[in-house]
């Protein structure tokens, strides 16, 4: 990369990686959070909501997504696994009079659709909070902290688990972007910069350097 005079970027030139997207950024937050609080994505998207048919309406369709596409990566928030539905039936938003539009096939976009097992929003927050602490997802956990937190996060290891992500995600370019923001004169790129910086995602600090170890399982299921 260069600077606005065309001088070498020290530690910005444009490294190799698999996602242009990453698993957690503001705008997947403010996606899942629309009808817990609507403000959220009109800050985001400068005073709109975002096209009907791309909003979050179906908990079957964004499963879909993001097993069949490979630009959608993005992670569960910490709300589903939660005691309050708000951000799956939208109460403040029939307090507030929002309106999501509607999608291209003419159904309006209202609560979240809900998976058939289960029979409203708490039931279906208590049993994914029951499968995050099953047998099956506590023997698979360490996979997970592995690429996030851990070892398979960074370097080669990284990218023999198809792990690596684009280069300004991780605190170590974030770090050296900064200081050439300091000294970059042309306000546009550098506010476009800081832009991709701010709202793009940011892969957690690496806390483990060795395999984790796999939870221990007791006796119950």
């Amino acid at each position: 990369g260069t600077d606005s005079k065309g001088n070498p970027l020290p530690g910005l030139d444009m490294p190799p990686f698999m996602y242009g997207c990453h698993y957690s950024s503001p705008g997947y937050v403010v996606f899942y959070l629309l009808r817990a609080d609507p403000k959220l994505m009109l800050r985001l998207q400068n005073g709109r909501f975002d096209a009907p048919d791309r909003l979050f309406w179906s908990m079957a369709d964004s499963w879909k997504s993001v097993l069949t596409l490979p630009t959608d990566v993005k992670e569960l928030t910490p709300e589903f696994y939660s005691n309050d539905p708000t951000f799956l039936v939208g109460l403040r938003v029939g307090r507030e009079g929002q309106t999501f539009g509607k999608r291209a096939n003419g159904q309006e976009v209202g609560p979240v659709v809900l998976p058939p097992w289960a029979r409203d929003g708490q039931d279906f927050l208590h049993k994914m909070a029951q499968a995050l602490e099953s047998r099956h997802v506590s023997a698979r956990l360490h996979k997970w902290i592995n690429l996030v937190f851990g070892y398979k996060s960074r370097g080669q290891r990284a990218e023999e688990a198809d792990n690596v992500f684009h280069y300004l995600t991780y605190d170590e370019m974030y770090d050296c972007a900064e200081r050439f923001l300091a000294r970059e004169e042309n306000d546009t790129l550098a506010a476009g910069l800081r832009m991709q910086m701010m709202e793009f995602g940011r892969t957690p600090r690496q806390l483990f350097h060795q395999r984790h170890p796999r939870r221990r399982l007791g006796g119950t299921p």
